[in-house]
């Protein structure tokens, strides 16, 4: 259903960004298709699909998979307005990243980084200016309060006392960089 509506677009952009596991053999590589939707007079993100790689991942080797994508679905580069990833070497290196093969493809298709990494880079950089670290503070609280149930309780009855909604913090993981944007509020109102 997807690619019907894709084959009858002029254009369309395109985005993959590699999984996380370092565990496994294989590394997936979700594709996702972002067009124009007249039926619902919209902008649609949808999976196109999910291709693994069994071999390392070089932008040669992930462009390989995108184009076995494109050609399996008979999808043209022609139709790419836009790449997005994050902003690797490998995905936007202007000679061996898959931006650069996607460019032999099509040269008119624009390349875009992902702003909520750049967004998070920037932040991370910026907070090194403070003179707390707020990661650090974080982990901190969290481990005060999790070694102890007595301080567990004593954190419930200082809600209470303020009229708060008796809430628990939320974990801190510093690999997973979404969730500071959700423990800082949290903290905030607690």
């Amino acid at each position: 259903d997807i690619v019907g509506k894709i084959n009858n677009m002029k254009y369309f952009s395109l985005a993959t960004d590699g999984s996380s596991d370092r565990g496994a053999k294989r590394q997936l590589y979700p594709v996702l298709v972002r067009y124009f939707d007249k039926s619902l007079n919209r902008i649609v993100s949808e999976i196109l699909s999910i291709p693994a790689i069994n071999d390392d991942s070089t932008g040669q080797n992930i462009f390989k998979l995108l184009n076995d994508e494109m050609e399996r679905f008979k999808l043209k580069w022609s139709q790419v307005v836009c790449f997005c990833s994050d902003n690797a070497p490998v995905m936007m290196g202007k000679s061996k990243g898959v931006a650069a093969f996607i460019a032999k493809e099509n040269n008119n298709t624009i390349m875009f980084g992902c702003m909520c990494h750049l967004i998070a880079i920037a932040a991370q950089r910026a907070s090194k200016k403070l003179s707390i670290t707020i990661e650090d503070d974080l982990l901190d609280i969290m481990y005060h309060l999790k070694g102890s149930s007595k301080r567990n309780r004593e954190f419930v009855d200082i809600q209470d006392a303020c009229g708060l909604d008796a809430v628990g913090l939320m974990s801190y993981a510093p690999t997973r960089w979404l969730s500071l944007g959700q423990c800082i509020p949290r903290i905030l109102y607690n």
